[in-house]
């Protein structure tokens, strides 16, 4: 083995110098080495007696050839410390020898997952142990037992359970991805499938693995026994090479573990479809995860089924255009950054926008300059308004990066989604990597794919058409859909007759039936918007009672869009921070509760942050009843851009129901069985026919919902000047206001230069502050405002009142 080069010793020295088995040693001449062999006296060669007197390694440590002063400060004690090294040498030498390794991110992530499963795996075990609590508590002494055996029996164990469908398992297990696109009902469906993920398990073999009915980043254990799988990291992890990743890891063994019992795996984030990236790589990776049976879970390619949703183009877009902006309401976006950059576009300026990225996409496709899309020349409504257009700017938009090369069928799909329809884009990327028949399932989400149940919701109709095989749920939640259907019919009867109907509320009959509970609340984690105990649940801007769907309604920008504007055209002023110095705060000594004391200053000063300012602006809209589509207040879509709206809409329309599979699904989930004499010729016949009433059926739709949105002013923008013109009131009451960003919220490095000396009076440390734990502002707030310096108050109220 090569010699390990010492600090101190010379080439020449340690060329000679290696240490070998004889003990020779480096620092020692090849001469000396020749003769020097190692004595049971210690004594070593090229080391004179009085040197090696007092050079013998003794217990202290000390070494041959070590000067008396560097041999007593540098003996070899407890703690490590080696002779002739640096401090910094001996301190990492010191750690290395205790055997006490500083642990790796990757180790600390991997001790916190495991402590977080514990605690998840605790908290599920309570649920159980609470709920069969609940079940026997009215049990007598002789038939307790019978009512805890069958109150344990409900949860899911894969050791002991026997396979729903029996005999049925020779057939390989499903695995169904829901990949969105946002905005199509994601949320609604995910926590359907929550509710009725014990019901999945018990009775059809399916096990949801998420993401469940809560908040994103939110992990917990479903009443199925499933740990929700957290989206974005595997999201994330899918972009790294497949050794590498981790959470991706988790789902694999688990996954891997529900194949090998035979049990069927469900699987829904709308982060397939809109983060995922679109490159050859990345869609390869996540192939193999579900393919590669050595590195992957090893699901049968034929029995992997990806589903998106569709929503036509006019309903969608006003939807995601609200959901893209909803969070620009925060100071420290607004601060430092350029307006006109950051504010909320008009949507009619928005949907100009995204409709001539389409437009222009669509003629150089039909052009022949961009590759063939699929179905796209042969759309009825194929554009040829748009001619000479740059192809230049689409040069590097497309699909290009496969690392086999193969991307025949993606040359024209553009990278940027934001200018076709999300669902089409989805399709054909998807399809492309995932090519068997029926691998890529659409549905439509505005109606049912059985046209016989048109009151069917989104839920029932997802898994009864989406879910191969889950025939017991899909006949509970058709049952339940019938139930809820005579109850409105009776609801309507006595309401036209003016009476009072009698009889058991729906609910009660849903509960009272003979059989599991798999749908009672309190199978559900806290985490969960499901749980029991939750009477109100937030998603987005929404609030709904407990046990509801969680579903993200969209609203509109009229607010942030006037104020916005206000701000830009200072309408608005900036706060006048010099009237409230620590002189006036010396002279303002009330005797005042920290509440009541911010609320008087703010009627005084009239200074509020952005949002503030906003929920300001939304009651004084509503007060003045100032409604879309009002001429005498907004802006709405010219008829030129309601031509092309509609046109592109239409387009994508056709493109969905007659390049997809979508209308030969819902004609099987249609059609009625033919007896054997009828089979044939009048079968083929049946299918075309309902093929057609159901793309009529999608038609109709499309007209109704675009003229219902018109009629709702989705497709209208606040005016200021009109505001200004026809409701003074309201625009003077706004314009009263200034604006007092609240800079705790901002990052040290961000704050303004007027804000460090506030920062610095208060002596508030920087990495305390960037991990958002104010505690001194609080604390001032909460505890001592009044014992605080009149300096301290004026640095309190300028960055956080």
């Amino acid at each position: 083995m090569a010699a390990r080069h010492k600090v101190g010793v010379s080439d020449t020295d340690n060329a000679s110098g290696k240490e070998k088995k004889s003990g020779t040693k480096v620092g020692a001449s090849g001469t000396d080495n020749a003769s020097g062999k190692k004595k049971k006296s210690g004594k070593k060669v090229g080391v004179s007696d009085t040197d090696n007197a007092s050079g013998k390694k003794k217990k202290s440590g000390k070494k041959v050839g070590v000067s008396d002063t560097d041999n007593a400060s540098g003996k070899k004690k407890k703690s490590g410390k080696k002779v002739g090294s640096s401090d910094t040498d001996n301190a990492s030498w010191k750690k290395e020898k205790s055997g006490k390794k500083k642990k790796s991110k990757r180790e600390e992530k991997r001790n916190t997952d495991i402590k977080k499963r514990r605690r998840f795996l605790k908290e599920h075990l309570e649920i159980k142990n609470n709920f069969v609590a609940h079940r026997i508590r009215n049990a007598t002494d002789a038939t307790r037992d019978a009512a805890e055996a069958r109150a344990k029996r409900l949860f899911v164990d894969l050791e002991k359970d026997l396979h729903p469908k029996g005999k049925e398992t020779d057939s390989d297990p499903w695995f169904v991805l829901h990949i969105g696109p946002p905005k199509t009902a994601t949320t609604t469906i995910q926590c359907g499938l929550e509710k009725n993920s014990l019901r999945l398990a018990k009775t059809d073999g399916y096990h949801f693995m998420g993401g469940g009915c809560g908040f994103e980043r939110s992990e917990y254990i479903m009443p199925n026994g499933e740990s929700t799988v957290l989206r974005s990291p595997l999201i994330s992890d899918l972009n790294k090479p497949f050794f590498s990743r981790e959470e991706s890891t988790q789902f694999v063994i688990r996954a891997k573990k529900l194949l090998l019992h035979g049990r069927s795996v469900v699987l829904s984030s709308e982060l397939f479809g809109s983060r995922l990236r679109s490159s050859g790589f990345v869609m390869k990776n996540m192939r193999n995860m579900l393919v590669d049976s050595a590195k992957g879970v090893g699901f049968n390619p034929k029995k992997i089924r990806i589903v998106l949703a569709y929503r036509h183009f006019v309903d969608w877009l006003p939807s995601f255009y609200y959901q893209n902006h909803l969070f620009r309401t925060k100071d420290q976006l607004w601060i430092g950054a350029d307006p006109e950059m950051i504010r909320v576009p008009r949507f009619v300026d928005y949907a100009d926008n995204y409709l001539s990225q389409w437009e222009k996409y669509q003629q150089m496709v039909t052009n022949g300059t961009k590759g063939r899309s699929r179905g796209l020349r042969e759309a009825e409504t194929a554009s040829k308004d748009e001619e000479g257009d740059d192809d230049d700017a689409y040069d590097n938009e497309v699909v290009g990066d496969d690392v086999d090369g193969d991307d025949g069928g993606l040359l024209s799909l553009v990278k940027d989604r934001q200018s076709i329809h999300p669902s089409w884009w989805l399709y054909q990327l998807w399809s492309h990597y995932f090519p068997l028949p029926n691998q890529v399932q659409v549905y439509d989400m505005h109606s049912p794919m059985n046209m016989n149940r048109p009151e069917d919701d989104i839920v029932t109709n997802f898994v009864c058409n989406m879910l191969p095989t889950a025939d017991q749920t899909c006949s509970r939640l058709m049952l339940l859909e019938d139930r809820k259907g005579k109850q409105r019919q009776n609801d309507q009867k006595y309401a036209q007759n003016g009476t009072k109907a009698h009889g058991r509320k729906f609910e009660n009959i849903i509960h009272s039936d003979e059989g599991p509970e798999y749908d009672h609340p309190k199978l559900h984690a806290k985490a969960s918007f499901m749980y029991h105990n939750r009477t109100e649940i937030k998603v987005g801007d929404a609030s709904e009672n407990a046990g509801e769907m969680a579903i993200r309604p969209s609203s509109d920008h009229h607010a942030v869009i006037l104020i916005e504007k206000m701000l830009i055209e200072g309408d608005i002023q900036p706060f006048d921070y010099s009237k409230y110095d620590a002189n006036f705060f010396a002279a303002h000594t009330g005797n005042f509760t920290s509440v009541a004391y911010t609320n008087e200053l703010g009627s005084i000063h009239k200074g509020a942050r952005k949002k503030s300012l906003i929920e300001n602006a939304k009651r004084l809209l509503q007060e003045h009843d100032v409604r879309a589509p009002n001429e005498n207040f907004f802006d709405c879509m010219s008829g030129d851009l309601e031509r092309r709206f509609l046109h592109a809409s239409e387009t994508f329309m056709d493109l969905i129901y007659k390049h997809t599979e979508l209308l030969t699904h819902a004609a099987e989930a249609s059609s009625v069985t033919p007896s054997p004499e009828s089979a044939g010729t009048n079968t083929i016949d049946a299918e075309k026919k309902l093929k057609a009433e159901r793309f009529a059926q999608a038609r109709a739709e499309h007209a109704r919902l675009f003229e219902k949105n018109k009629a709702k002013g989705k497709y209208c923008d606040i005016n200021l000047e009109k505001i200004k013109k026809n409701i003074p009131s309201l625009y003077k009451e706004l314009a009263s206001f200034s604006y007092k960003p609240k800079y705790t919220k901002f990052l040290h490095d961000l704050l303004p230069e007027s804000m460090l000396s506030h920062f610095e009076a208060l002596q508030q440390d920087q990495e305390r502050w960037d991990k958002k734990s104010k505690a001194s502002l609080e604390y001032y707030f909460k505890n001592e405002w009044d014992q605080a310096t009149p300096r301290e108050k004026e640095a309190i109220f300028a960055l956080d009142v």
